[in-house]
């Protein structure tokens, strides 16, 4: 008799043993990776102040985080302002940093007791430095693409929007600057060519090649306007009529234009009752543009109406001007007169021109450009020596511009307001 033997299959239990044991090394690897990562990260900074749309960004990160008033900002965050907005941070060691339309900086590293590294990638701020650099300037520093920048315990201005050259301005204190391609790193203990600026005032210009002053062209007598940026032929329509001494009056809370004043260290304007607290100017309206510590806030649709033609003239409502003469005084009042405003709605050009007087004004200071009108109602126009920048409302009634000029004798400031 034969006797047939079955084969036994072993039970397949291992694998599945195997299988268990590998996914349970895993997770414990993962919680214990977990148990040993570092704390989560505290914020260096916080978002007191914001007009229009902001948003930051970690290398970490997938996307761009929107930010609000309040916000915290952690070191490694890129912060990116709309080009018609603006924000105030305020750092833990109370340091404070405006950064204005279209600016983009990033915290590399800030601690209040340690290294405090931000970089501009382009746009401008306004820094004043917190206890942290004062205690010890060492620890501070502002790098751009084209310059390196430390303080001594600082209020200075930056502006990057150039892109072969970085414009910086002392208000108080003392900065050392150098071209960032002459620094080992942004360290300004390893940069050739370092120079400390100690007068408030002055606004420089560093190029990869050097640092320079920025001189004021026209000479300091008279001050020559610039020439007309859009130029208009002999069928404009004539300019408004002479404004000697335009009343000063408070607008009312309804207006579709109004001014505020941004909480930036500094004195206002002189003369300017007319400006609204932000809280009431921002209500039922947006921020048309600022313009130095002012924000113009507009009521309504932000593009112009399109049945819009021919040629308007402006009455000057309202305006306030000062002159600085030194970063430790309050401006002086500057007097504004033979203002004028018309706009060419079918050329899409926006035409001004203005006379400042104050009493350390060797010579009155003539201003007179034509510039042209964008679709949203903006006019703008910038050199080294002047800075205008308009708006109208939709419906094209109502307009207003601020200004400053650069002159051997300061520089002179002012808001305007203007009616159909």
């Amino acid at each position: 008799m034969i006797t047939q033997k079955t084969a036994i299959t072993p039970p397949r239990c291992g694998r599945s043993w195997r299988a268990a044991l590998i996914a349970l090394l895993i997770a414990l690897l993962i919680a214990l990776r977990s148990a040993w990562a570092e704390p989560p990260a505290l914020p260096v900074a916080h978002l007191t102040l914001l007009v229009g749309a902001a948003q930051a960004h970690r290398p970490k990160e997938t996307e761009p985080r929107p930010l609000t008033e309040g916000a915290p900002l952690y070191e490694g965050d890129e912060i990116t302002v709309a080009p018609d907005a603006y924000a105030i941070v305020r750092f833990l060691d109370d340091a404070r940093l405006a950064l204005r339309p279209g600016t983009t900086l990033a915290i590399r590293r800030y601690r209040a007791d340690g290294a405090q590294h931000l970089e501009l990638r382009t746009g401008s701020i306004r820094h004043i430095t917190g206890h942290g650099a004062h205690e010890d300037p060492h620890r501070f520093r502002l790098a751009t693409p084209i310059a390196a920048i430390g303080v001594q315990g600082t209020d200075f201005s930056v502006n990057a929007t150039q892109p072969d050259a970085t414009l910086v301005q002392l208000h108080r204190g003392a900065i050392v600057v150098a071209p960032l391609n002459r620094c080992a790193d942004t360290l300004l203990t390893t940069c050739a060519d370092a120079k400390t600026i100690d007068v408030p005032g002055d606004l420089w210009r560093i190029t990869p090649s050097g640092i320079a002053p920025l001189v004021v062209s026209a000479p300091a007598a008279v001050a020559k306007p610039p020439q007309p940026a859009v130029p208009l032929t002999s069928q404009a329509a004539p300019l408004a009529p002479v404004v000697e001494r335009p009343a000063v009056a408070t607008l009312p809370a309804a207006h579709p234009l109004v001014w505020s004043r941004f909480p930036l260290p500094g004195a206002a304007i002189p003369g300017d009752p007319f400006t609204q607290p932000l809280e009431e100017a921002r209500s039922g309206r947006h921020i048309a543009f600022t313009h130095g510590a002012y924000g113009l806030w507009r009521q309504g649709a932000e593009l112009l109406d399109p049945a819009l033609s021919g040629t308007a003239t402006f009455t000057l409502t309202a305006a306030a001007a000062g002159l600085t003469t030194h970063h430790y005084l309050p401006p002086q009042p500057a007097t504004l007169t033979e203002a004028r405003l018309t706009v060419d709605f079918d050329r899409r050009a926006a035409t001004l021109a203005h006379t400042l007087t104050a009493p350390s004004l060797p010579a009155p200071y003539h201003f007179s450009a034509t510039l042209p009108l964008g679709a949203d109602g903006l006019f703008r126009f910038a050199t080294a020596q002047d800075q205008i920048t308009g708006a109208l409302t939709a419906n094209g009634a109502a307009a207003a511009y601020g200004f400053t000029h650069h002159t051997p004798s300061g520089r002179l400031d002012g808001i305007t307001q203007w009616q159909r």
